[in-house]
């Protein structure tokens, strides 16, 4: 069986041996994907599991062998490139023979294995499943399903991978026909000798083994049948392919290894030359267990072969077969799966095998092949890509021997813990620990406690280093350390005070880390703490005549000891002691890292990250955390939070089904608004996690702490605002799971992204208030239909109904958001439109009624007629006012508060009224005189505009209408006031005239001598005409600008309302909720980039407290409180636990603004970070101006350097550059003076050759005259 196809330097590419059905198809493929490989028409319907997979060598394509009930189906994909943009992507889906009848309860899908070769070519499949079978009464195993396929390539274009040439997997009979491979049953795979050779391909071989032979083929230039080797003593019975892979595994360079049957004999093999090269013992010790697996692997240089047995690993020489070193493995690591060489032959990677887990919970052990030392213990991370595992990627954790189980014999046979030694020696280092003093400055008192100091110092004295553990302490306690030894024998330092014990790690190397590997906070501060002969660590409660104790021995009522167990105790009740002793552990060495150095507050980081996501008893450690929080430490909690979990220790998992960490924090909000921080703190963890791991499941942290968050009477609007902002486009991991996208503007303008949005973002799922009927009646089966709107009508009639959803209370700023416009929108498509439909035909009926009525009194003085007509109407207005009534008696000061609860009693009380009144009268109960007619007459009159005025507000969820009405609304609201003032100013001046006497009408004359009624009558102008009119004209102009820009948030409100209706008539229903499909938990909604782009720039450019991107990830960023400043790492080294309470102003609300006037306030926003004056103290603003002053000086120092630096290379430059001149220059003139020195030599020869002449001439001359 192999578990480990290719274990490399750089990659780690696990088999799929072990994944069960619901894992194997989402491990390595998302659902998108997995949909893209079901194009194919060959492959049907549930087109089964992943259970193989292969990576080529030139780490591009990966070929995937899936399996349903009959079929089998070879998959080739080309991987993810994120520089490229391109996400994986199948090529090809091939289908293969029907597979061998096996019998039901056999599974054999570790009998089919797939091999790609380097530059996928080819593909193998091969059938192993006769060793799944016993001997048929025929003597004839079915038929396998071996098959050889080469890759073809076309020039023409993929249609499921555009941009890639396609491909087509054909089956190559020559070459199943070749020796050895007719009918073959076995195991093979594509290998390539010497993988260091550029040229890799031509030296690719094809390797099978049948448990009795290897047989190996050249594939490059035309598959060749090379030779066929023969294996000692080979198996016979039907266990033999177990050998067989496992051979197939080893294969590495030359070399392979071979488990000699019935014998403790591996023997290797060198592949090229046909022949045994040594062979080596398999040595094991005996832990009383069956051999069930042998695991072996050979080093990729070929000079080691590691063999792991029953528990034992060992390492042998390959050319010589001798033993090279053996380590028992721990006893919870001792079921080995498999073994690989990593990271240059230096590691081994030893997994294990688990029960019910699939490749994604690989764990397992990582050991150093130099000494065979355990270096950690490791887990695969996550992922959703076609990638293979890097072995950095490893989540590696240092390993610590287990708790030896302890008999009763221990209890008898304690060493003193004050008796170990204080100095140690261990992996090349020498250890010295001692106690000293330190002074711990609280805010009560000063306090002298004792620091543990470490001094590590290397064998050969040349290095030499210290490590800090600080005193013990809380806000509210602190411990003193007693003693501080080591244990020699497991290789830990125990340092113990009142009650506190921390076991510590030692580190294996000089520049390694220290590691936590308990921290317990016990009752008694004066225990006995002792070792017993196993070295684990005991403590008990000293013996006390008076209290008797609850773990006694029956003899002398003696305490006993209780054993520290690293990690997690038990959950049993019993074990409530020790839960609890952990967990208080937990919160005092959190306040102890806010006071010491890196090194410590790492390896807190990486002991609080073990544990953040495990159960304790009744508790998660997260929450106990949380919990924690008080008005006294909330800065440095807040301060651990940030720092926590922006290291790489703190990674949140998602917590589907328990309790959100978010909403913790806001509850204790409610009394303290100054946990804000930790709130933002988490919700920017949990988005910048989902952001990167493409995980939806992390935001179910925040939408389960929305109802608290975006309560209007807490101090969070703010916090809520930018929140549902950042989850307005939220990419979903199964649509868009190959990353960051390169943006074209050319072409993304006609293509549109996918979101996802759950639903609760939009309201609150009260499944735990409402009754179980409610419950029951939702997962009910299908009614007939008139029984289902028998259910509907007497829902709504129910005064006292439990509302199974209830939508947040959104401010009209929140709702500017695409998420919950797509929600709304969603629903109302489906559900709320029809009823919202229905409820206004009804009520168009009622109007009909009353309209009817008032036409049949105005032309139609026959009345006895009508009497049913006045029935009809009683009775439908009882109806509706009934309805109203039960929403006024839900919250009457909400109710009364709305214009249209108010228009609605009217609308339906004025007909109610008429029509009483005209019924009395047509029975003869009240007389028909004119007052009563004119009564009856004008309540009907005002019926019908009331009823006109209803129907518009009722078409308020339609867009087009929605407009007018909130503009219609808004101005009404605005100048409510207006006329207040306006009316008493007129009855002020109406009385002040009347008081004057001039109640006659004005005349124009003016020889009058009242000079105060002119006074009066300017003044009455002045504020009517033009103050009092201009002031209405500004009113409703503000009034319709603030309507025309939030009029479609609330539209979608109003739509809002009507869905939260319709979504809880329907859990009422039984059988509706089955019966349709309008009920998903989560929605996709998809825009364009353009849209997504376009609402991030607009949110961005308000800032919202620094938040710049509303839709990327800051990180967690703290919020600064009154009376704490920015500290970094320089703050951690002050021995303060607990900074200074702020003062008590700090804590005031501010007053929350009315969301109509288009503000929010939160009052967890420091007073700070206001234009208000921040409450603060003289010391703090000195140290903050301090920490500026230094911080400008080191910036004008760092200037100083890099002006410095720049005028040294200046001048450098001036210097080369004279330099270059001056040897320009000689050379030029040494230039000329070589020409100075040819021209003379010229003139010279010249000069020479003239004389010469002369001479000549001079000669012919005379001998001329003689010769005349």
């Amino acid at each position: 069986m192999v578990l480990i196809e290719e274990i490399s330097e750089d990659y780690i590419t696990l088999d799929m041996l072990d994944s069960s059905p619901a894992d194997a198809e989402s491990q390595d493929l998302s659902p998108e994907q997995q949909q893209e490989g079901t194009d194919d028409e060959n492959v049907p319907e549930g087109h089964g599991e992943i259970i193989r997979q292969d990576f080529a060598g030139d780490h591009q394509h990966a070929a995937k062998l899936r399996e349903t009930d009959t079929h089998l189906f070879i998959e080739l994909w080309l991987r993810a490139d994120s520089d490229a943009g391109r996400p994986d992507a199948m090529l090809q889906c091939s289908e293969v023979v029907v597979k061998p009848v096996l019998e039901p309860t056999v599974d054999a899908r570790n009998a089919y294995h797939i091999s790609l070769s380097y530059n996928a070519s080819w593909i193998s499949l091969t059938d192993a499943t006769t060793d799944y079978l016993s001997e048929p009464e025929s003597g004839e195993f079915p038929a396998g399903v071996f098959r050889i396929y080469e890759v073809v390539r076309s020039n023409s274009s993929s249609p499921k991978s555009p941009g890639q040439r396609s491909v087509a997997l054909r089956r190559s009979a020559t070459v199943e026909s070749l020796p050895g491979l007719p009918n073959y049953y076995g195991f093979g795979k594509f290998h390539i000798a010497d993988d260091h050779d550029d040229d890799n391909v031509r030296k690719e071989v094809f390797v099978t083994c049948n448990g009795a032979s290897v047989q190996v083929y050249s594939i490059y230039g035309g598959w060749k049948y090379l030779h066929t080797i023969s294996l000692d003593h080979p198996e016979r019975d039907g266990t033999r392919f177990n050998v067989a892979a496992e051979m197939i595994t080893s294969v590495q360079g030359r070399l392979f290894a071979w488990m000699v049957h019935g014998t403790d004999m591996i023997a290797v093999y060198d592949m090229e030359q046909g022949s045994m090269v040594s062979s080596v013992t398999r040595t094991c010790i005996d832990r009383g267990q069956t051999a069930i697996k042998t695991a072996l692997d050979i080093s990729d240089n070929g000079v080691l072969l590691a063999v792991c047995r029953e528990g034992t690993l060992t390492t042998h020489f390959t050319k010589s077969g001798r033993l090279h070193l053996v380590l028992r493995l721990p006893a919870e690591f001792s079921d080995v799966s498999s073994i690989g060489f990593i990271r240059g032959n230096s590691q081994l990677l030893v997994r294990i095998r688990q029960e019910g887990t699939s490749r994604l919970d690989m764990r397992g052990l990582l050991i150093k092949v130099e000494d065979l030392s355990i270096l950690g213990t490791f887990s695969t991370p996550a992922t959703g890509h076609l990638q293979p595992l890097r072995a950095d990627d490893l989540n590696l954790i240092p390993y610590h021997p287990s708790t030896v189980a302890c008999d009763n014999g221990c209890q008898f046979a304690m060493l003193p813990l004050c008796q170990h030694p204080t100095e140690a020696t261990s992996s090349g280092l020498h250890f010295q620990v001692e106690l000293q003093p330190t002074v711990l400055v609280l805010p009560w008192k000063t306090q002298v406690l004792q620091s543990a100091v470490v001094t590590i110092t290397s064998l050969d004295g040349g290095s030499s280093k210290k490590f800090t553990i600080p005193p013990a302490c809380d806000y509210e306690d602190w411990w003193l350390y007693k003693t501080a030894v080591f244990l020699e024998d497991r290789g830990q330092l125990v340092v113990e005070g009142q009650g506190v014990v921390l076991i510590w790690g030692l580190p294996t190397s000089f520049d390694g880390d220290f590691t936590l590997v308990v921290a317990w906070l016990i009752g008694p501060r004066n225990a006995e703490w002792a070792t017993c002969s196993h070295g684990q660590l005991h403590y008990r409660r000293r013996y006390t005549p008076t209290r008797r104790v609850v773990n006694v021995s029956d003899e002398d009522n003696q305490p006993m000891w209780i054993a520290v167990t690293p990690g997690i105790p038990d959950l049993a009740p019993q074990e409530r002691e020790e839960s609890m002793s952990f967990l208080k552990g937990i919160v005092v060495v959190i306040y102890m890292s806010l006071q010491a150095s890196e090194a410590f507050e790492r390896a807190i980081f990486q002991y609080v990250g073990l544990y953040m996501s495990k159960q304790v008893f009744v508790a998660n450690v997260l929450t106990i955390i949380i919990g924690s929080w008080s008005a006294e430490n909330y800065i440095s909690l807040e301060r651990f939070m940030t720092a926590f979990l922006a290291s790489p220790s703190g990674v949140m998992h998602p917590t589907i089904g328990s309790v959100s960490y978010v909403r913790l924090v806001l509850l204790c909000g409610e009394t303290d608004p100054r946990s804000i921080g930790i709130a933002r703190v988490l919700i920017d963890k949990c988005i910048r996690q989902s952001r990167d791991s493409m995980d939806v499941e992390y935001l179910f942290q925040i939408t389960r702490g929305l109802p608290e968050l975006l309560n209007p009477k807490q101090p969070h609007s703010v916090l809520a605002l930018q929140t549902l902002r950042r989850l307005a486009y939220f990419p979903d991991p199964i649509l868009q799971l190959s990353g960051k996208r390169i943006y074209d503007p050319r072409n993304d303008n006609f293509t549109r992204e996918l979101f996802v949005a759950p639903f609760d973002m939009l309201w609150q799922d009260n499944r735990e208030p409402v009754s179980d009927t409610v419950n029951k009646l939702a997962t009910a089966g299908p009614l007939h239909v008139a029984h289902q709107v028998l259910r509907a009508v007497l829902y709504k009639l129910t005064p006292e109904r439990n509302a199974r959803v209830r939508c947040y209370d959104f401010t009209l700023e929140m709702l500017d958001n695409p998420a919950l416009a797509a929600l709304v929108e969603y629903k109302w498509n489906t559900i709320g439109f029809k009823y919202w439909l229905v409820r206004f035909l009804c009520q168009c009926c009622f109007f009909l009624l009353v309209l009817v009525t008032v036409l049949m009194q105005a032309y139609n003085n026959e009345l006895q007629s009508s009497e049913a007509l006045y029935i009809a109407i009683i009775s439908g207005s009882a109806v509706f006012l009934y309805l109203e009534f039960i929403q006024c008696f839900r919250g009457w000061a909400l109710y009364f508060n709305s214009m249209y609860n108010i228009v609605d009693l009217l609308a339906f009380g004025f007909p109610l009224a008429a029509a009483i009144n005209q019924l009395l009268i047509l029975r003869g109960i009240t007389s028909s005189d004119e007052v009563t007619t004119q009564l009856n007459a004008g309540l009907f009159g005002f019926s019908v505009p009331l009823m006109s005025l209803h129907f518009l507000f009722e078409l308020r969820v339609l867009k087009t209408v929605s407009q007018f009405v909130v503009i219609i609304t808004r101005i009404i609201g605005r100048i409510r006031v207006f006329f207040i003032i306006f009316f008493a100013g007129l009855i002020a001046f109406t009385v002040a005239i009347h008081h004057g006497g001039r109640y006659d009408p004005i005349t124009d004359d003016l020889d009058s001598d009242n000079w105060a009624f002119q006074m009066l009558m300017i003044t009455y102008f002045f504020f009517t005409v033009i103050l009092m009119l201009n002031v209405l004209i500004a009113l409703l102009n503000a009034a319709f600008i603030n309507g025309d820009m939030s009029w479609h948030q609330v539209w979608l409100r109003n739509r809002m309302r009507v869905v939260e209706s319709a979504e809880n008539m329907s859990y009422n229903i039984p059988g509706f909720r089955k019966a349709y499909s309008w009920f998903p938990p989560e929605i996709y909604y998809s825009v364009t980039h353009e849209q997504a782009e376009g609402y991030k720039k607009r949110w961005a450019s308000e800032g919202e407290g620094g938040d710049g991107d509303v839709l990327g990830d800051k990180g967690a960023q703290a919020v600064l409180l009154p009376g704490e400043s920015s500290m970094g790492k320089t703050a951690r080294s002050s021995p303060t636990p607990r900074p200074v309470t702020p003062p008590s102003d700090a804590t005031q609300s501010p007053t929350l603004v009315s969301s109509e006037t288009s503000a929010v306030g939160d009052a967890a926003t420091p007073p700070s970070t206001r234009s208000s004056v921040a409450h603060t103290t003289i010391e703090e603003l000195e140290k903050t101006l301090k920490k500026q002053d230094t911080l400008v000086r080191s910036q004008l120092v760092e200037l100083e350097r890099q002006m410095r630096e720049q005028q040294a290379t200046f001048e450098g430059q001036i210097e080369k550059m004279d330099t270059q001149f001056q040897q320009q220059q000689a050379l030029f003139q040494a230039q000329n003076e070589r020409q100075d020195a040819r021209f003379q030599q010229l003139q010279e020869s010249s000069n020479e050759q003239i004389r010469r002449l002369v001479e000549q001439l001079a000669g012919l001359h005379s001998t001329t005259g003689v010769q005349s």
